[in-house]
């Protein structure tokens, strides 16, 4: 399902948050047959016993004078490190820091986006930096501002069970409905994931709920309207300026 938003007549009063705060395998038996007594079978199991004996010596002796020879394996392709680790330790390296700095959800991050180097990189510098501020260069915008999850403003935030960057997709995408529809500059992604966080709307390892593109939205002052996978509607609702998420 698809979210569509518009702006109803009247916007009811948002309760904003508090101020920002960083936070071998088992062996079986088998039984054995019931020898039968019968004179004539020794003199036949004994010589068969010794002729497997016996040439089991000569297979072995055998063996120890023609060994195989020995095959030498280089280490896997996947062992060795990415481009993307090979960046990390060497920023690590140069600024003082570990590896074991990095979580690894962020490691991740960095293999996936490369884009996202800087803002991964420095992450044991900035992750205490606390944002505050709101995005006035968007007051006026005539189109949605993208705004990314990793921006260092916000990206370092600590949203459900992870940093905003990895976990804050849904606060970041209603930001900037909000800030399109509303012109409130202070509805950042930071704001959004504290908003989310104190209605219930932040779920601990998994993200956020839906509702926050719905109930969530109309307590902003938004009207939210969900949508069927529709390519038709999907335009129509475009066409005529609806943000969809």
């Amino acid at each position: 399902m698809t979210k569509n938003f518009s702006q109803p007549y009247h916007r009811p009063p948002v309760q904003r948050p508090p101020s920002y705060s960083h936070n071998p395998p088992p062996y079986r038996t088998v039984p054995s047959k019931k020898r039968r007594k019968h004179k004539n079978c020794s003199c036949v199991i004994f010589p068969l016993i010794l002729i497997v004996l016996v040439g089991g010596l000569f297979f072995a002796a055998s063996q120890k004078q023609a060994p195989s020879p020995s095959v030498s394996s280089s280490s896997p392709e996947s062992d060795l490190p990415s481009a993307a680790e090979e960046k990390l330790a060497s920023y690590a390296l140069s600024h003082g820091l570990s590896l074991d700095d990095y979580p690894q959800s962020l490691r991740d991050l960095l293999e996936r986006n490369p884009e996202t180097e800087t803002f991964v990189t420095e992450y044991p510098l900035k992750k205490d930096d606390v944002f505050t501020g709101s995005l006035e260069e968007y007051s006026s915008c005539e189109t949605i501002p993208l705004l990314m999850q990793w921006d260092q403003r916000w990206g370092y935030k600590i949203y459900g069970d992870d940093v905003l960057a990895i976990t804050g997709c849904g606060p970041t995408c209603l930001s900037m409905v909000s800030i399109y529809l509303l012109h409130d500059t202070e509805m950042t992604p930071a704001w959004m994931a504290d908003y989310s966080t104190q209605n219930g709307y932040s779920v601990y390892g998994n993200g956020t709920s839906w509702s926050l593109m719905s109930e969530g939205a109309s307590g902003l002052g938004l009207e939210a309207t969900e949508l069927p996978l529709d390519e038709g509607q999907i335009e129509s609702a475009l066409d005529n300026g609806s943000p969809i998420i």
